[in-house]
């Protein structure tokens, strides 16, 4: 299968620069997803891997050969849409069976890799239908079939699930991926949803205003991020932000603001060291990642509740400290009530240290 390499890419559409210099190398047989909001460049890089779109600086890469001037139907990927995009007035039979009617492909050889594709997705009975007779679910294996029966290098999928129903999705998920890796097809997938970027991909490629902003397992982008953007967008909900300085009074350091103080123990400031001392930082930690209590104890923080959201099997607690909302994830039976005054523990080992100014993680 293909290795897919996107060399120092960059895209315009006018005055609005939709991709800029973007390297990223796809691996074989890799499952990677691009991963980031509306507009920022994820499904214009991978049109310009289908060839779709000519980038305006760069090079493409498949195989080590240079793809840039090859048109899509040369560069032998097959690209799965969110609208799928199958011809209304053709059967499910005709919609797999059509880029091997266009190669010529010989009519036994044909009957015989529609059967195959259909009997993967499970959709057999399905070949006489038309597109109007199916549901979400079954027109999306439809089209993940007319791509399987060509026998791609790579999958580029752009945003396939997004039409369906939460549930179908979950089980599309997984149902997709179990496909990929029986195939063994390099795979891009482009997607706004982190929970599908998460649970799907080998590697997750985050991307912002056109830019990549890290690179790495989901394992990684969530626990290891490498800039305040990465830690906002990864997490549901995602991780909490307060900004503050290092002091060091007396050799004790501390994290400190105009609405908290909070204590660094000796092991944890030596790991900071020198670096940090009397800096300006954004303090990050993930909503689990700390806990309440109605004490006022060393290394608590008082906060009042702001607000109380169930979701079942934990409660949301919003909580204000200052001007700064943030959240804070406790079990389902704490009693708790809106304006009251609670202590908040943060879990040291755990935050994330990101410099002010330019966003980026220092610890």
């Amino acid at each position: 299968m293909s290795e897919i390499v996107l060399e120092n890419i960059t895209k315009t559409f006018g005055k609005v620069v939709a991709v800029e210099n973007v390297s990223l190398k796809v691996r074989k047989e890799e499952f990677l997803t691009l991963l980031g909001p509306s507009g920022c460049g994820k499904t214009t890089a991978l049109r310009i891997v289908a060839g779709l779109e000519k980038p305006n600086e760069g090079n493409v890469y498949i195989d080590g050969n240079r793809v840039n001037d090859l048109q899509p139907g040369d560069r032998n990927i097959a690209m799965v849409f969110q609208s799928y995009a199958l011809y209304p007035h053709k059967t499910v039979y005709e919609n797999i069976a059509f880029p091997l009617k266009i190669r010529k492909v010989p009519k036994d050889e044909l009957t015989k890799k529609v059967k195959e594709a259909a009997s993967m997705l499970g959709i057999e009975e399905l070949l006489n239908r038309k597109p109007k007779e199916l549901s979400g679910g079954q027109r999306q294996r439809v089209a993940l079939g007319r791509a399987i029966v060509r026998s791609p290098t790579a999958f580029l999928m752009d945003e396939p699930l997004s039409n369906l129903d939460a549930k179908l999705r979950v089980q599309m998920r997984v149902e997709l991926k179990k496909l990929q890796s029986k195939l063994g097809i390099t795979t891009i997938y482009v997607t706004h949803d982190q929970i599908e970027a998460m649970t799907m991909s080998d590697r997750v490629v985050l991307m912002n205003q056109g830019r990549i902003m890290q690179i790495g397992t989901s394992k990684e982008v969530y626990s290891h991020p490498d800039n305040v953007w990465v830690g906002g967008f990864m997490g549901t909900p995602p991780m909490n932000f307060l900004e503050c300085i290092v002091e060091t009074k007396n050799g004790h350091a501390a994290f400190t603001s105009e609405d908290f103080k909070l204590s660094i123990p000796d092991t944890m400031a030596k790991v900071m060291g020198e670096k940090t001392k009397d800096r300006e930082v954004v303090l990050g930690f993930r909503p689990e990642d700390a806990t309440l209590t109605f004490r006022d104890e060393e290394g608590a923080v008082k906060t009042r509740v702001y607000a109380i959201e169930p979701i079942g099997d934990a409660l949301l607690v919003d909580l204000l400290i200052g001007q700064n909302i943030i959240k804070v994830r406790v079990r389902p039976d704490l009693e708790l009530q809106s304006d009251s005054n609670v202590y908040l523990r943060i879990m040291l080992d755990k935050v994330h240290l990101f410099d002010k100014k330019n966003q980026q993680k220092i610890l």
